[in-house]
């Protein structure tokens, strides 16, 4: 038995355009007042670093997580650590630069998420897809 309690922390995401959630189908306007449709947002999540309360940080280095606003279930965790109180959080959007060289992985990873370049390998880190009336390509 660990002499240290375990605790879980719950971990959400919730995309936001502006001060709105992020809605995939929905019009927004930019910066520019320009139309745009978002019909797809996917991003990484890694190298989670909690810290509590008395600045002992808790690294989690070989955890990553595939949020897709498309799947709710993606966009909450958990994680156990020994930390009663957490201050601050720190993340990469991304994947590191070992695992991004090192081919094809499982589980958040894996290439059937649609993150993972097949023609030179490696991971994308961040996909924003949509649509814009300013756009001078259709589709």
């Amino acid at each position: 038995m660990s002499a240290f309690a375990q605790h879980t922390i719950t971990i959400q995401f919730r995309n936001k355009v502006g001060n709105d959630l992020l809605q995939l189908g929905a019009t927004y306007k930019n910066s520019f007042g320009e139309d745009m449709l978002i019909n797809k947002c996917k991003y990484y999540i890694s190298k989670i670093v909690l810290i509590d309360s008395d600045d002992k940080y808790y690294v989690f280095p070989n955890d990553y997580y595939l949020i897709d606003e498309a799947d709710s279930a993606t966009k909450k965790f958990t994680i156990t650590t020994i930390a009663k109180r957490i201050n601050a959080i720190q993340f990469l959007i991304g994947v590191d630069s070992i695992k991004n060289v090192s081919g094809v992985q499982t589980g958040a990873l894996d290439p059937i998420n649609g993150m993972f370049w097949t023609w030179n390998s490696g991971y994308v880190f961040a996909k924003l897809e949509g649509v814009s009336s300013a756009a001078k390509v259709p589709g």
